[in-house]
């Protein structure tokens, strides 16, 4: 199996954080081993290197697919949050506007309470008065 060197380099290059390509490299670098060692585990490395960029290309897209459901799961809770936010909200303007109609009747019943409470006192003085006069 033949890679372009370009290719085994990027594959190098994005292994390196998993400590492959230190593992790799110190076999190659180690000078005791004879050439058909060396050529049997740089064949070898390929072929590992590429089941190992498979199988993370497996993981990576198994990640992105569950990252991209529970997104999904995400915005419609976000849609149902939106929903539930926009009906507390309405019921709160609906409540402030009662609460604004309550307090107006509350100040018409304390004029209304004002005045009955004078016109009683008017009423008991001149029934006072009243009953002055006739004794």
């Amino acid at each position: 199996m033949d890679f372009p060197a370009d290719r085994v380099i990027e594959l190098l290059v994005a292994l390196s954080a998993g400590g492959v390509l230190t593992a790799v490299l110190g076999h190659l670098a180690n000078r005791h081993k004879s050439n058909a060692e060396v050529k049997k585990l740089h064949i070898d490395g390929e072929i590992s290197l590429m089941e190992i960029a498979l199988r993370m290309t497996d993981k990576f897209e198994t990640t992105i697919k569950n990252l991209e459901d529970k997104t999904k799961q995400l915005e419609n809770k976000n849609l149902q949050l939106e929903t539930e936010l926009g009906q507390i909200r309405m019921s709160h303007l609906t409540t402030v506007k009662e609460l604004e109609k309550l307090k107006i009747q509350n100040d018409e019943l304390e004029k209304t309470c004002t005045v009955l409470i004078r016109e009683n006192t008017n009423l008991k003085l001149e029934l006072e008065n009243c009953i002055k006069k006739e004794f």
